[in-house]
Protein backbone atom coordinates (compact mmCIF):
# COMPACT_ATOMS: atom_id res chain seq x y z
CA UNK A 1 0.00 0.00 0.00
CA UNK A 2 2.57 2.00 1.13
CA UNK A 3 4.42 1.31 -2.58
CA UNK A 4 1.75 2.19 -3.86
CA UNK A 5 1.18 5.82 -2.89
CA UNK A 6 4.41 6.48 -3.45
CA UNK A 7 4.29 5.81 -6.87
CA UNK A 8 0.91 7.63 -7.26
CA UNK A 9 2.56 10.67 -5.33
CA UNK A 10 5.74 10.33 -7.93
CA UNK A 11 3.44 9.48 -11.15
CA UNK A 12 1.28 13.04 -9.67
CA UNK A 13 4.68 15.30 -9.30
CA UNK A 14 5.88 13.84 -12.91
CA UNK A 15 2.65 14.83 -14.46
CA UNK A 16 2.33 18.32 -12.90
CA UNK A 17 6.47 18.58 -13.88
CA UNK A 18 5.26 17.60 -17.34
CA UNK A 19 2.37 19.32 -18.02
CA UNK A 20 4.90 23.24 -16.32
CA UNK A 21 7.46 22.21 -19.16
CA UNK A 22 5.13 22.00 -21.67
CA UNK A 23 3.39 25.05 -20.95
CA UNK A 24 7.25 26.54 -21.04
CA UNK A 25 7.98 25.15 -24.48
CA UNK A 26 4.91 26.28 -26.26
CA UNK A 27 5.77 29.94 -24.58
CA UNK A 28 8.51 29.86 -26.37
CA UNK A 29 7.63 28.06 -29.34
CA UNK A 30 5.19 31.52 -29.65
CA UNK A 31 7.71 33.60 -29.30
CA UNK A 32 10.24 32.76 -32.01
CA UNK A 33 9.49 35.38 -34.80
CA UNK A 34 7.00 35.00 -37.65
CA UNK A 35 5.02 36.72 -40.17
CA UNK A 36 1.24 36.41 -40.31
CA UNK A 37 -0.06 36.65 -44.08
CA UNK A 38 -3.01 38.38 -43.78
CA UNK A 39 -6.16 38.69 -46.74
CA UNK A 40 -7.31 42.54 -45.58
CA UNK A 41 -10.87 41.23 -47.89
CA UNK A 42 -10.94 37.81 -46.43
CA UNK A 43 -13.91 36.60 -45.75
CA UNK A 44 -15.74 38.40 -43.05
CA UNK A 45 -18.31 37.13 -40.01
CA UNK A 46 -19.60 39.17 -37.21
CA UNK A 47 -17.90 39.63 -34.44
CA UNK A 48 -21.14 38.50 -32.46
CA UNK A 49 -21.10 35.47 -34.55
CA UNK A 50 -17.52 34.67 -33.24
CA UNK A 51 -17.62 35.41 -29.00
CA UNK A 52 -17.97 32.38 -27.01
CA UNK A 53 -18.96 34.00 -23.92
CA UNK A 54 -19.15 37.95 -22.78
CA UNK A 55 -19.03 38.86 -19.02
CA UNK A 56 -20.86 42.19 -18.46
CA UNK A 57 -19.92 45.05 -15.93
CA UNK A 58 -21.80 48.22 -15.69
CA UNK A 59 -19.53 51.33 -14.71
CA UNK A 60 -21.76 53.17 -11.81
CA UNK A 61 -23.04 56.86 -13.04
CA UNK A 62 -22.64 59.82 -10.62
CA UNK A 63 -21.82 63.34 -10.63
CA UNK A 64 -18.62 62.77 -10.49
CA UNK A 65 -18.30 59.82 -12.53
CA UNK A 66 -19.61 60.61 -15.70
CA UNK A 67 -17.45 59.41 -18.99
CA UNK A 68 -18.26 59.73 -22.21
CA UNK A 69 -16.33 57.07 -23.25
CA UNK A 70 -13.18 54.67 -22.11
CA UNK A 71 -10.19 53.82 -24.14
CA UNK A 72 -8.01 52.87 -21.76
CA UNK A 73 -8.09 51.22 -18.22
CA UNK A 74 -5.33 50.63 -15.38
CA UNK A 75 -6.34 47.41 -13.23
CA UNK A 76 -4.87 46.72 -9.66
CA UNK A 77 -5.61 44.23 -6.98
CA UNK A 78 -8.47 45.88 -6.03
CA UNK A 79 -9.89 48.52 -7.96
CA UNK A 80 -10.20 50.00 -11.83
CA UNK A 81 -8.67 53.19 -13.19
CA UNK A 82 -10.20 55.29 -15.88
CA UNK A 83 -8.24 58.33 -16.93
CA UNK A 84 -11.16 60.57 -18.62
CA UNK A 85 -10.42 63.08 -21.52
CA UNK A 86 -11.26 65.94 -19.29
CA UNK A 87 -8.13 64.92 -17.30
CA UNK A 88 -10.02 63.21 -14.19
CA UNK A 89 -8.73 59.95 -13.01
CA UNK A 90 -11.81 57.91 -11.90
CA UNK A 91 -11.72 54.77 -9.67
CA UNK A 92 -14.35 52.21 -9.38
CA UNK A 93 -14.43 49.01 -7.95
CA UNK A 94 -13.86 45.20 -9.12
CA UNK A 95 -17.77 45.50 -9.36
CA UNK A 96 -18.44 48.41 -11.20
CA UNK A 97 -19.23 50.78 -7.99
CA UNK A 98 -18.01 54.62 -7.98
CA UNK A 99 -15.13 55.14 -5.57
CA UNK A 100 -13.41 58.46 -6.23
CA UNK A 101 -12.04 61.06 -8.68
CA UNK A 102 -9.22 63.18 -8.73
CA UNK A 103 -8.29 65.67 -11.28
CA UNK A 104 -4.80 67.83 -11.27
CA UNK A 105 -4.99 69.00 -14.53
CA UNK A 106 -3.64 72.52 -14.85
CA UNK A 107 -0.59 74.65 -15.39
CA UNK A 108 0.70 74.52 -11.73
CA UNK A 109 3.96 72.51 -10.70
CA UNK A 110 2.59 69.95 -9.46
CA UNK A 111 0.06 69.38 -12.17
CA UNK A 112 0.18 67.68 -15.18
CA UNK A 113 -1.02 69.85 -18.90
CA UNK A 114 -2.99 66.97 -20.11
CA UNK A 115 -4.03 63.05 -19.88
CA UNK A 116 -0.91 61.25 -22.06
CA UNK A 117 0.50 58.08 -21.24
CA UNK A 118 -0.50 56.89 -17.66
CA UNK A 119 0.11 53.56 -15.73
CA UNK A 120 0.24 52.49 -12.61
CA UNK A 121 3.01 51.06 -10.64
CA UNK A 122 2.83 49.70 -6.62
CA UNK A 123 0.26 52.40 -5.80
CA UNK A 124 1.58 55.02 -7.62
CA UNK A 125 -0.06 56.55 -10.54
CA UNK A 126 2.35 57.59 -13.17
CA UNK A 127 1.28 60.02 -15.80
CA UNK A 128 3.09 61.74 -19.15
CA UNK A 129 1.46 64.90 -20.38
CA UNK A 130 3.59 65.28 -23.14
CA UNK A 131 7.08 66.89 -21.32
CA UNK A 132 6.97 65.56 -18.03
CA UNK A 133 6.20 62.34 -15.94
CA UNK A 134 4.09 63.17 -13.22
CA UNK A 135 3.15 61.00 -10.14
CA UNK A 136 0.40 60.73 -7.33
CA UNK A 137 -1.12 58.57 -5.21
CA UNK A 138 -4.31 57.01 -5.67
CA UNK A 139 -5.74 60.09 -3.33
CA UNK A 140 -4.00 62.21 -5.94
CA UNK A 141 -1.30 63.43 -3.75
CA UNK A 142 1.30 64.64 -5.77
CA UNK A 143 4.27 62.76 -5.13
CA UNK A 144 7.11 64.32 -7.81
CA UNK A 145 7.75 65.11 -11.17
CA UNK A 146 10.73 64.97 -13.62
CA UNK A 147 11.06 67.22 -17.06
CA UNK A 148 11.72 64.91 -20.21
CA UNK A 149 14.94 66.13 -22.70
CA UNK A 150 13.60 64.37 -25.38
CA UNK A 151 10.93 64.81 -27.24
CA UNK A 152 8.96 61.89 -27.55
CA UNK A 153 5.00 60.69 -28.41
CA UNK A 154 4.14 58.32 -25.28
CA UNK A 155 6.35 56.43 -22.57
CA UNK A 156 6.11 53.08 -20.28
CA UNK A 157 7.77 52.28 -17.02
CA UNK A 158 10.38 49.75 -16.96
CA UNK A 159 11.82 47.89 -14.21
CA UNK A 160 14.81 50.11 -13.83
CA UNK A 161 13.16 53.20 -15.82
CA UNK A 162 11.23 54.24 -18.52
CA UNK A 163 10.79 53.18 -22.32
CA UNK A 164 10.37 56.43 -24.26
CA UNK A 165 8.42 55.89 -27.43
CA UNK A 166 10.61 58.51 -30.01
CA UNK A 167 9.29 57.18 -33.54
CA UNK A 168 9.59 60.16 -35.81
CA UNK A 169 11.24 62.42 -33.65
CA UNK A 170 14.82 63.66 -34.61
CA UNK A 171 17.30 62.35 -31.28
CA UNK A 172 20.52 62.81 -30.58
CA UNK A 173 20.70 65.87 -33.31
CA UNK A 174 20.41 63.69 -36.55
CA UNK A 175 19.81 60.00 -35.50
CA UNK A 176 16.85 58.95 -35.35
CA UNK A 177 15.46 55.90 -33.25
CA UNK A 178 11.85 54.81 -32.59
CA UNK A 179 13.03 53.84 -28.57
CA UNK A 180 14.78 55.29 -26.13
CA UNK A 181 15.45 53.59 -22.86
CA UNK A 182 16.11 55.92 -19.70
CA UNK A 183 16.81 55.11 -15.83
CA UNK A 184 14.43 56.71 -13.13
CA UNK A 185 16.58 59.38 -12.90
CA UNK A 186 15.81 59.82 -16.85
CA UNK A 187 19.48 59.60 -17.64
CA UNK A 188 19.63 57.69 -21.15
CA UNK A 189 20.72 54.25 -21.14
CA UNK A 190 20.57 53.38 -24.68
CA UNK A 191 18.62 54.28 -27.92
CA UNK A 192 16.86 51.46 -29.68
CA UNK A 193 15.33 50.01 -33.12
CA UNK A 194 16.92 52.77 -35.87
CA UNK A 195 14.27 54.40 -37.73
CA UNK A 196 14.88 53.42 -41.32
CA UNK A 197 12.00 50.98 -42.21
CA UNK A 198 8.89 53.43 -42.67
CA UNK A 199 8.11 57.08 -43.50
CA UNK A 200 10.76 59.47 -40.80
CA UNK A 201 7.10 61.49 -39.05
CA UNK A 202 5.40 60.23 -36.01
CA UNK A 203 1.98 59.58 -35.94
CA UNK A 204 0.25 57.96 -33.07
CA UNK A 205 -3.14 55.95 -32.72
CA UNK A 206 -4.91 55.45 -29.25
CA UNK A 207 -3.06 52.85 -27.93
CA UNK A 208 -0.41 53.58 -26.54
CA UNK A 209 3.32 51.81 -28.19
CA UNK A 210 4.43 49.93 -25.29
CA UNK A 211 2.12 47.13 -23.37
CA UNK A 212 3.55 44.95 -20.41
CA UNK A 213 4.57 41.21 -21.73
CA UNK A 214 5.76 38.36 -19.62
CA UNK A 215 8.63 40.04 -18.11
CA UNK A 216 9.11 42.98 -20.95
CA UNK A 217 7.28 45.36 -22.63
CA UNK A 218 5.50 44.97 -26.20
CA UNK A 219 6.30 47.88 -28.62
CA UNK A 220 4.81 48.66 -31.88
CA UNK A 221 5.11 51.97 -33.77
CA UNK A 222 1.69 52.53 -35.60
CA UNK A 223 3.56 53.01 -39.18
CA UNK A 224 5.78 49.73 -38.64
CA UNK A 225 4.32 46.15 -39.82
CA UNK A 226 6.58 44.62 -36.97
CA UNK A 227 5.82 44.66 -32.92
CA UNK A 228 8.59 44.14 -30.88
CA UNK A 229 9.71 42.45 -27.71
CA UNK A 230 11.65 44.35 -25.38
CA UNK A 231 13.75 42.89 -22.68
CA UNK A 232 16.71 43.40 -20.67
CA UNK A 233 17.72 46.58 -22.99
CA UNK A 234 17.61 44.52 -25.98
CA UNK A 235 14.97 44.76 -28.56
CA UNK A 236 14.06 42.00 -30.57
CA UNK A 237 11.54 41.77 -33.23
CA UNK A 238 8.14 39.23 -32.23
CA UNK A 239 6.29 39.13 -35.48
CA UNK A 240 5.21 41.23 -38.24
CA UNK A 241 2.21 41.60 -40.62
CA UNK A 242 2.36 40.95 -44.44
CA UNK A 243 -0.67 42.97 -45.47
CA UNK A 244 0.91 42.01 -49.27
CA UNK A 245 -0.06 44.92 -51.82
CA UNK A 246 -2.31 46.50 -49.53
CA UNK A 247 0.08 47.58 -47.12
CA UNK A 248 0.71 51.27 -48.15
CA UNK A 249 4.54 51.27 -46.88
CA UNK A 250 5.79 48.64 -49.51
CA UNK A 251 5.99 51.49 -52.22
CA UNK A 252 10.03 52.39 -50.88
CA UNK A 253 9.61 55.44 -52.56
CA UNK A 254 7.71 56.91 -50.20
CA UNK A 255 10.15 56.30 -47.55
CA UNK A 256 11.61 59.85 -46.95
CA UNK A 257 9.16 61.98 -48.69
CA UNK A 258 6.64 63.19 -46.17
CA UNK A 259 4.45 65.48 -48.59
CA UNK A 260 4.42 61.87 -51.07
CA UNK A 261 3.31 59.48 -47.80
CA UNK A 262 0.75 62.06 -46.71
CA UNK A 263 -0.79 62.05 -50.30
CA UNK A 264 -0.24 58.66 -50.92
CA UNK A 265 -2.48 57.63 -47.30
CA UNK A 266 -4.73 60.15 -48.67
CA UNK A 267 -5.42 58.42 -52.42
CA UNK A 268 -5.07 54.95 -51.20
CA UNK A 269 -8.35 54.84 -48.96
CA UNK A 270 -8.82 51.08 -48.94
CA UNK A 271 -5.33 50.20 -48.09
CA UNK A 272 -3.96 49.61 -43.89
CA UNK A 273 -1.03 52.46 -43.50
CA UNK A 274 -1.24 52.54 -40.05
CA UNK A 275 -2.76 49.56 -37.41
CA UNK A 276 -2.59 49.29 -33.43
CA UNK A 277 -2.30 45.48 -32.24
CA UNK A 278 -3.12 44.13 -28.84
CA UNK A 279 -1.37 41.11 -28.45
CA UNK A 280 -1.29 38.17 -25.51
CA UNK A 281 0.48 34.95 -25.55
CA UNK A 282 -2.18 33.67 -27.79
CA UNK A 283 -4.08 35.82 -29.75
CA UNK A 284 -2.89 38.93 -31.95
CA UNK A 285 -5.90 41.23 -32.42
CA UNK A 286 -6.12 44.35 -34.43
CA UNK A 287 -7.58 46.97 -36.47
CA UNK A 288 -6.65 49.83 -38.78
CA UNK A 289 -6.74 53.26 -40.19
CA UNK A 290 -8.96 53.12 -43.49
CA UNK A 291 -10.37 49.32 -42.50
CA UNK A 292 -13.38 49.01 -39.99
CA UNK A 293 -12.65 45.40 -39.03
CA UNK A 294 -11.06 43.67 -36.45
CA UNK A 295 -8.80 40.31 -37.60
CA UNK A 296 -7.86 37.97 -34.70
CA UNK A 297 -4.82 35.80 -35.27
CA UNK A 298 -4.26 32.40 -33.65
CA UNK A 299 -0.76 32.90 -33.18
CA UNK A 300 0.49 29.20 -32.82
CA UNK A 301 -1.39 28.06 -35.86
CA UNK A 302 -1.29 31.61 -37.60
CA UNK A 303 -5.09 31.15 -38.50
CA UNK A 304 -7.04 34.26 -38.55
CA UNK A 305 -10.46 35.92 -38.79
CA UNK A 306 -11.68 39.14 -39.93
CA UNK A 307 -14.31 40.44 -37.51
CA UNK A 308 -17.07 43.12 -38.79
CA UNK A 309 -18.49 44.95 -35.51
CA UNK A 310 -21.53 46.78 -37.11
CA UNK A 311 -24.92 46.78 -36.59
CA UNK A 312 -27.72 45.75 -38.89
CA UNK A 313 -28.05 49.27 -40.44
CA UNK A 314 -24.69 49.26 -41.44
CA UNK A 315 -23.61 51.53 -38.73
CA UNK A 316 -20.41 50.68 -36.64
CA UNK A 317 -21.09 49.64 -32.85
CA UNK A 318 -18.96 52.49 -30.54
CA UNK A 319 -17.05 49.49 -30.01
CA UNK A 320 -13.58 50.38 -27.89
CA UNK A 321 -10.88 47.60 -27.95
CA UNK A 322 -9.03 47.94 -24.53
CA UNK A 323 -6.50 45.24 -24.03
CA UNK A 324 -6.29 41.59 -23.16
CA UNK A 325 -7.00 40.57 -19.45
CA UNK A 326 -6.40 36.92 -18.63
CA UNK A 327 -7.01 35.61 -21.96
CA UNK A 328 -10.36 37.59 -22.46
CA UNK A 329 -10.34 41.03 -24.40
CA UNK A 330 -11.72 43.62 -22.64
CA UNK A 331 -13.88 46.43 -24.63
CA UNK A 332 -15.90 49.12 -23.73
CA UNK A 333 -19.29 50.12 -25.60
CA UNK A 334 -21.98 52.77 -25.39
CA UNK A 335 -24.69 51.26 -23.18
CA UNK A 336 -27.39 52.29 -25.07
CA UNK A 337 -26.18 49.93 -27.75
CA UNK A 338 -25.61 47.08 -25.47
CA UNK A 339 -29.21 45.62 -26.18
CA UNK A 340 -28.80 45.09 -29.91
CA UNK A 341 -25.27 44.07 -29.22
CA UNK A 342 -26.13 40.90 -26.71
CA UNK A 343 -29.32 40.00 -29.09
CA UNK A 344 -28.06 37.64 -31.47
CA UNK A 345 -26.18 35.95 -28.41
CA UNK A 346 -27.66 32.86 -26.36
CA UNK A 347 -28.75 33.13 -22.59
CA UNK A 348 -25.84 31.08 -21.42
CA UNK A 349 -23.03 32.93 -23.27
CA UNK A 350 -24.14 36.10 -21.08
CA UNK A 351 -22.78 36.99 -17.72
CA UNK A 352 -23.66 39.49 -15.67
CA UNK A 353 -20.50 40.41 -13.25
CA UNK A 354 -22.28 41.13 -9.59
CA UNK A 355 -23.74 44.25 -9.12
CA UNK A 356 -24.75 44.50 -12.56
CA UNK A 357 -28.10 44.30 -14.07
CA UNK A 358 -29.66 45.31 -17.48
CA UNK A 359 -31.97 47.94 -16.05
CA UNK A 360 -29.31 50.09 -14.24
CA UNK A 361 -27.46 49.90 -17.73
CA UNK A 362 -30.09 50.81 -19.58
CA UNK A 363 -30.59 53.34 -17.29
CA UNK A 364 -27.24 54.70 -17.60
CA UNK A 365 -25.37 56.69 -20.10
CA UNK A 366 -22.07 55.17 -18.97
CA UNK A 367 -20.05 53.02 -21.16
CA UNK A 368 -20.13 49.01 -20.00
CA UNK A 369 -16.69 47.26 -19.80
CA UNK A 370 -17.44 43.69 -21.90
CA UNK A 371 -15.08 41.11 -20.93
CA UNK A 372 -14.88 38.92 -24.28
CA UNK A 373 -13.96 35.24 -24.68
CA UNK A 374 -13.50 34.12 -28.59
CA UNK A 375 -14.36 30.95 -30.49
CA UNK A 376 -11.97 28.87 -31.35
CA UNK A 377 -10.25 29.66 -34.46
CA UNK A 378 -10.65 27.32 -37.62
Amino acid sequence: MKYALVMLLFGLMSCSSNNEQNQADQSKEADKFKTFKIDIEASVVDLVDFIDEVEVMRLEETDNSLLAMVAGIEITNDRILIPHGNGDLIFFSKTGEYQSTFNRQGQGPEEYERLGSVWVVANRIGIFDGTSIFQYDFDGKFLGSSKLSNNVNAVYPTHDGYALDASGKVTNDSLQYNVILVDKALKLQVMLNLFEHFPPFGFRMAANAFSPYKNGLLYHAALSDTVFHLEDQKMTPLFNIDFGENWVWNDKSLIGNKLKSMRAIGERQTDVFAFAPFVDENFILFNSRNINDYIIINRATSDYQRLKVSKKDGRNFQFMPIKWDDGRFLVSLSSAELTEFMEDLEENQIKFRQGTTLEEIESSENPVLLWVKFKELK
